[in-house]
C-alpha cells in the first residue's frame, strides 16, 4: 500500500522521466522535495494517529507505530 504522498512522488518521477524541458525538469524537482518533506509529515501523522487511536491492544502489542508504519506503507525508514 502506498500513501498519497508515495503516489504523487511516483507521478512525478514519471511524469519527469518522460520530460526533455530543462524548466519544467526544474519544476517537478522541486516539486519532488515538496512532496518528500510532506511524506515525513505525513509519516509523523501516521505514527500520531496509530499512537492515539489504537483501541485494539492485541494490534498495538503486535507492532510498535515505527514497524506498523513500515509494514503497512513497504518502508524501511
Amino acid at each position: 500500500m502506498k500513501t498519497a504522498i508515495q503516489e504523487m512522488i511516483q507521478s512525478i518521477n514519471d511524469i519527469e522521466s518522460k520530460t526533455i524541458d530543462q524548466e519544467q525538469i526544474y519544476m517537478l524537482t522541486a516539486l519532488e522535495i515538496a512532496a518528500l518533506i510532506l511524506l515525513e509529515k505525513e509519516k509523523e501523522q501516521i505514527l500520531a494517529a496509530y499512537n492515539n487511536g489504537s483501541q485494539d491492544m492485541a494490534l498495538r502489542d503486535e507492532y510498535n507505530p515505527q514497524e506498523y508504519y513500515n509494514q503497512t506503507y513497504n518502508q524501511n525508514k
